[in-house]
């Protein structure tokens, strides 16, 4: 078997910093072979010169990449923010008027450090 053309290719997820929907990327380089040229050092160079082409390294485990829109992805090491669901005791001590805490007088029912902050922070209001 003679191999004359090696192709490479990467496809990376990619997070858009404005509107945080996730998409795919992917970028494709092929390159001929000179006679007697090794193919397989040839993919490992093609390999890197697409990752140089990315901006990243071989090395980068599983980053969050951006895409700006305009060629470039931003590599982004820092993990995601964490989501919170539920309610917690910042959000009853953030309250600033008795309508907003009258809100979670039922959320709070059974759940006794909700219920100490609630009761903490309707004193307060009362005063």
């Amino acid at each position: 078997m003679k191999i004359d053309r090696i192709n490479y290719s990467e496809s990376i997820e990619c997070i858009n910093p404005i509107t945080g929907l996730k998409n795919w990327k992917k970028m494709e380089m092929g390159a001929e072979l000179s006679e007697g040229e090794d193919h397989q050092e040839a993919a490992m160079q093609l390999k890197e010169e697409v990752l140089k082409a990315i901006g990243i390294s071989s090395d980068t485990e599983n980053p969050v990449h951006q895409y700006d829109g305009s060629g470039k992805f931003i590599i982004n090491k820092k993990e995601p923010e964490e989501i919170r669901i539920g309610l917690f005791a910042e959000d009853i001590n953030s309250c600033k008027d008795m309508e907003t805490l009258k809100g979670y007088r039922l959320l709070v029912k059974g759940k006794p450090e909700l219920q100490k902050a609630y009761d903490n922070k309707l004193k307060e209001l009362s005063k």
